[in-house]
């Protein structure tokens, strides 16, 4: 009986570590899809920075998921979840993917920061965040701010 609870657990161990690795799960439009009020719990406050940037903070115990991607220099994020948000915020969307600019730079302090310099308003910067589904307790990646700094 006790090797049947090891194989158990062995089995669903590197189940979840599979999960979490190659990134399944729903993406934004996804989850928008199978849950709309998802989408309304992504309470967002928009905020006008001292440097003049505007920042869209979302507050709620709902964050909007993003999905990553480990690449061998960097951390990609999905543009349809960053294009699901931009769309919810009724600003422009982004046409390519980013890579991690802590990665890039090789800096800590920029790690789960997408900077797309060529973004129409200015440029815009992408924040990820580990985030808790409060229902199932369960950490996701998610998008915790979105920032459009003026261009000079």
């Amino acid at each position: 009986m006790r090797h049947h609870v090891r194989y158990l657990v062995f089995f669903l161990t590197l189940s979840l570590t599979y999960a979490v690795i190659t990134g399944c799960g729903p993406n934004a439009e996804e989850l928008k899809r199978l849950n709309p009020e998802i989408s309304a719990n992504w309470g967002s406050k928009k905020v006008t920075e001292t440097s003049g940037a505007t920042s869209y903070i979302f507050e709620g115990d709902v964050k909007p998921p993003l999905k990553v991607n480990n690449d061998e220099n960097a951390t990609l994020a999905s543009i349809d979840d960053v294009n699901a948000v931009l769309k919810s915020l009724n600003l422009p969307t982004v046409s390519e993917t980013r890579p991690d600019k802590g990665s890039l730079e090789k800096r800590r302090y920029l790690r789960g920061q997408y900077h797309w310099p060529d973004y129409p308003l200015g440029l815009l910067v992408v924040e990820r965040m580990t985030a808790t589904d409060k229902r199932t307790y369960e950490n996701y990646d998610a998008i915790w701010k979105v920032r459009i700094d003026k261009p000079e």
